[in-house]
């Protein structure tokens, strides 16, 4: 978590710092029963967290967006954004999202903005 959230940082490297704290230390939902497993940006704009739910039996992924929020999100503070999506995305249970996961090669089910391809980490 270190790398990111640092003074040139991108938009993407704020928000993802953000929501890695936030995972750690929040109690406004359920984040306590997440473990990460492993996360990266995605350009600029982009962010991917890789995790386990303590009530899915599988490894879910998320792909936030500054450009595909949804509408109630506030984009421009990345930190915010990534406040909100520890808490409100990855710290709650899937619902109807669980209906609509997309699974890669690599066993990950993942949901969020994605592209025609599931995202991939960065070598």
């Amino acid at each position: 978590m270190e790398q990111y959230g640092g003074l040139s940082s991108t938009w993407a490297e704020l928000a993802l710092a953000a929501c890695l704290r936030r995972l750690s230390t929040s109690s406004l939902s359920e984040a306590w029963g997440v473990g990460v497993a492993d996360a990266w940006t995605d350009g600029p704009d982009a962010f991917c967290v890789v995790y386990r739910y303590m009530t899915v039996a599988k490894t879910l992924g998320i792909r936030m967006t500054k450009s595909g929020p949804h509408p109630a999100a506030e984009t421009e503070d990345a930190e915010r954004f990534g406040r909100e999506v520890a808490d409100f995305d990855i710290g709650e249970p899937l619902g109807t999202v669980a209906n609509n996961l997309r699974p890669d090669r690599n066993g990950i089910d993942w949901w969020g903005y994605l592209d025609a391809k599931t995202p991939v980490k960065p070598t």
